[in-house]
């Protein structure tokens, strides 16, 4: 299983949920996060996935570049 940082927009993308939702357990630190720069929040796409949604398995890239 690759790590995969995305940014928060990406990992609200993915998952399907509202960015708020991530920006929050980022601000509890339920997640890893990282800030290269301050103008972005990379997050864990796995760990994130558990807490939003537990009952995907696994989440694929292919949707954010238009195909299913």
């Amino acid at each position: 299983m690759t790590v995969r940082w995305v940014t928060v927009p990406v990992a609200a993308r993915v998952l399907r949920c509202p960015e708020r939702t991530i920006r929050r357990l980022v601000q509890d630190q339920r997640v890893t996060s990282r800030r290269p720069s301050p103008r972005r929040t990379y997050v864990e796409l796995e760990e994130v996935r558990r807490l939003v949604r537990p009952s995907v398995v696994e989440v694929s890239i292919a949707h954010l570049t238009g195909r299913r």
